[in-house]
């Protein structure tokens, strides 16, 4: 008859999810770690929807940890999974407003064909963006143009427009987002 533990203590991992809750149960590492892991392992081989999920699990463990909202959003960003970045964007603004992911909110919609949204979130990116930048004030001068505002263009500076929506349809996949300097490179 066995003892009651007995069996776990004995307990061989038959694979690397196995072994990886084994190291959480024994506190070798905690469960964020475990999840970061996970997600890293599901990029490597191209499992982007196992990636992401790994990304959300750690959101919901700590809903304010900011560096696992860029991460999550990046994935997507650089995967062109533009319906599975926006409402991690959404959610990261409520949490700290920044002008990057205000910036690809707009784009995002912008990209939708989403005006009204579009300027909203690219004016709060020029908002928090003191240095203003060209490229956000170019597609606001767009959308203003498309939309008729002619009188909000004024104060937008004399760069000229970009004449439609960013292309996003190619993706970026390895490469630099489609507008650089969303997340900077993490050292």
């Amino acid at each position: 008859m066995e003892v009651s533990g007995q069996t776990f203590a004995y307990f061989r991992p038959r694979s690397s999810l196995e072994a990886l809750a084994l190291h959480v149960f024994y506190q070798h590492t905690n469960i964020v770690e475990a999840h970061g892991q996970l997600a890293a392992e599901n990029q490597q081989t191209g499992d982007i929807d196992g990636a992401l999920r790994e990304y959300r699990a750690m959101i919901e463990i700590f809903p304010y940890d900011i560096k696992i909202y860029r991460s999550a959003a990046w994935l997507a960003l650089n995967n062109n999974r533009l319906d599975d970045a926006l409402p991690v964007l959404l959610r990261v603004i409520r949490i700290r407003p920044t002008a990057e992911a205000s910036r690809w909110i707009g784009q995002i919609y912008l990209q939708r064909n989403e005006l009204p949204q579009a300027a909203r979130y690219l004016e709060q990116s020029r908002l928090l963006d003191m240095k203003n930048n060209a490229h956000v004030l170019s597609l606001l001068k767009g959308i203003y143009m498309q939309t008729g505002e002619q009188e909000k263009i004024r104060g937008l500076g004399d760069r000229p427009p970009v004449p439609s929506a960013p292309d996003m349809s190619k993706g970026s996949k390895g490469r630099q987002p489609v507008v650089p300097g969303l997340f900077p490179s993490e050292k």
